[in-house]
């Protein structure tokens, strides 16, 4: 049997959080005798995390934000780039998709960008939109494949004239339905959590920044509140807005009620706690923690933005709200807990779209074809 050169894939990514949970499992279900994975991380993701998944692991200073760091980044990008000779460079999100683009001129590697959510996306200045927008057309013209996690990432691609549609290659995203199902019951329980047994429970995974809407999600709970005392609000994350949240429930009365994980290794030993599964993004690339939400099997309550209406059909396997709506998310959460066979029907429909749509089998599959494709194209 002849030898087949594994394809060399050099992923580097920046942010954690969705990003972080995303590249794992893309790793576990891509074919090892077909491809070589190095991940170059930054120093928010675990080293001990990846062993089994990829070959090779380094860490690289990156920082979110943008400053004269980023040359010095780029320098030593370029030079594990030379080392290791890669087919193609996977660059996730967009600081490192910045970083591989620029580090990867005049090199013979090729290059696939997944932005997991567009920076022009944020709600930000228009001066600063503009900005971004400038930066993705140009930085397009240095990669060979753009991946979008959703259909409203590719469609705001266009709207925006980042590329030539040909460049683009929507792969939804997933979840570990296989793992899930094998996973032994939580260990976790209310009490743990200093939750009374009979409280109901209402929670959010997302990190604790503007994006996902915690200050929203804790605006909501106070309204809740005044509606019903059996309430309990679990936040799963962490992030620079902790304080301020703690802070506006204590000044409001009901710091009693909130409950704040911070960072935590597995989010479905938390979902699986709720009643009511809410997410109130502003903005949102895909919104893996939907997913998750509907594997749990749990009502959900969630924005209405960007991808998130390509998971949730009104009415049918969720609610949808307005951005910025605290007051409806509320009246909707309270539809819920009024109406159980409502809930039931929330809880169903999900898992089926779940099992049918977003099996993070199918986006590895999916990247293995990209990745041959474009090998293929490069030779």
């Amino acid at each position: 049997m002849a030898y087949v050169k594994k394809i060399r894939i050099l992923h580097v990514a920046q942010a954690a959080g969705g990003v972080d949970r995303y590249l794992k499992m893309l790793l576990k279900y891509l074919d090892k005798n077909r491809f070589e994975n190095i991940v170059i991380a930054s120093h928010d993701y675990k080293q001990e995390e990846y062993r089994g998944l990829a070959d090779h692991f380094e860490y690289l200073d990156m920082e979110r934000s943008i400053g004269y760091r980023d040359l010095k980044a780029a320098v030593s990008l370029r030079k594990r780039i030379r080392y290791y000779q890669p087919d193609s460079i996977y660059a996730h999100s967009s600081k490192a998709g910045a970083l591989c683009r620029l580090a990867n001129l005049g090199l013979s590697s090729l290059c696939v960008y997944n932005p997991h959510g567009w920076s022009f996306m944020m709600q930000v200045p228009n001066r600063k939109r503009k900005v971004y927008v400038l930066l993705e057309r140009g930085m397009a013209f240095f990669t060979d494949q753009i991946v979008c996690i959703s259909e409203a990432e590719k469609k705001a691609a266009l709207q925006h004239h980042i590329c030539k549609a040909s460049k683009l290659h929507v792969i939804k995203s997933g979840v570990d339905i296989q793992t899930y199902r094998k996973r032994k019951p939580s260990n976790v329980q209310k009490k743990d959590l200093h939750i009374p047994e009979t409280s109901i429970v209402v929670g959010m995974v997302g990190r604790l920044e503007p994006q996902k809407g915690a200050d929203i999600f804790l605006k909501m709970a106070e309204l809740l509140l005044q509606k019903r005392t059996d309430i309990h609000f679990l936040l799963v994350g962490s992030g620079a807005q902790k304080q301020d949240l703690l802070n506006f429930a204590g000044t409001h009365g009901f710091l009693e009620n909130v409950h704040i994980t911070d960072w935590v290794q597995d989010p479905y030993d938390y979902i699986e706690l709720f009643d009511i599964a809410v997410l109130l993004s502003r903005w949102e690339g895909f919104g893996l923690v939907i997913p998750e939400y509907m594997l749990c099997q749990k009502p959900i309550v969630a924005t209405f933005c960007d991808a998130i209406p390509e998971l949730i059909q009104n009415g049918q396997n969720g609610f949808l709200v307005p951005k910025e709506d605290a007051k409806t998310a509320c009246d909707r959460v309270l539809d819920l807990l009024d109406d159980k066979e409502l809930q039931t029907k929330f809880k169903q429909n999900g898992l089926k779209k779940v099992y049918e749509q977003y099996d993070i089998q199918r986006v590895s599959k999916a990247h293995e074809v990209l990745f041959e494709m474009i090998q293929n194209q490069g030779r």
